[in-house]
């Protein structure tokens, strides 16, 4: 009876003929509604709550800050979430994609009938996009940054200072870690956001407070490196 609730509170989020994937998800044609009858049933007085259906799929569901309703859904494997807010009468109100913490792509906002009003663009301001950093961790590593098996890690922002290269401006950045040729090593990569550089990278090893230590051991040396080769002085990392 479980099993059948479960897949029948998935079907009832997403077409159960359909796959969930970005077109299906950023469909600005289908409009969703929630069922908040049904959540404050499975909620059973709470605030939110968190299922994993048979496929591995998570799917939270809880009340906004705004007063309305919020549903984030991470497929089986994913590193990706779809985050899906509706206003207090349940009605669509945006959709958006986040991954590792980071929202990106285009994000449709609704008015309170349903009516598409506007369009956020995370990529705003970025050159390099993350289907051209999941290529270049592909071809290098192997290794694909939208799997949660992947290890890795991709953060960006704009406008900010780099730590792998000694510089005298900011940069519009991402950093890139993923698993080295050992057990616990790692690589940080930052690249220019604009151009698609790389502007340094070092290998470390991380565990625990140790890791933390050795990580900044090593970006030291890679900056004192570059420090002795361009002939200035600066400050360490961590100071």
């Amino acid at each position: 009876m479980k099993q059948i609730l479960i897949i029948g509170i998935f079907c009832s989020i997403f077409s159960c003929n359909a796959q969930l994937t970005d077109s299906t998800f950023l469909n600005t044609d289908r409009i969703e509604y929630f069922d908040i009858k049904k959540f404050n049933e499975q909620a059973k007085g709470k605030s939110a709550y968190t299922i994993t259906d048979d496929e591995g799929n998570q799917i939270q569901q809880f009340r906004g800050s705004s007063g309305g309703y919020v549903r984030r859904v991470t497929p089986a494997n994913s590193n990706i979430t779809y985050i899906t807010t509706f206003y207090p009468n349940g009605n669509l109100r945006s959709k958006a994609k986040e991954l590792f913490s980071m929202f990106y792509g285009q994000s449709p906002n609704y008015d309170i009938n349903g009516k598409l009003i506007s369009t956020d663009n995370y990529d705003e301001g970025y050159k390099v996009m993350i289907e051209e950093i999941r290529q270049r961790v592909l071809n290098e590593f192997g290794l694909d940054i939208l799997l949660k098996d992947s290890k890795t890690d991709v953060h960006r922002s704009k406008n900010t200072f780099t730590y792998l290269k000694v510089s005298g401006r900011n940069y519009n950045l991402y950093w890139i870690t993923v698993p080295a040729d050992e057990p616990e090593y790692f690589y940080q990569i930052e690249i220019d956001a604009d151009t698609g550089e790389e502007l340094g990278r070092i290998r470390y090893w991380s565990n625990g407070m140790g890791g933390r230590e050795e990580y900044l051991k090593q970006l030291n040396l890679y900056r004192e490196q570059q420090i002795k080769q361009q002939g200035l002085s600066i400050s360490k990392a961590g100071d």
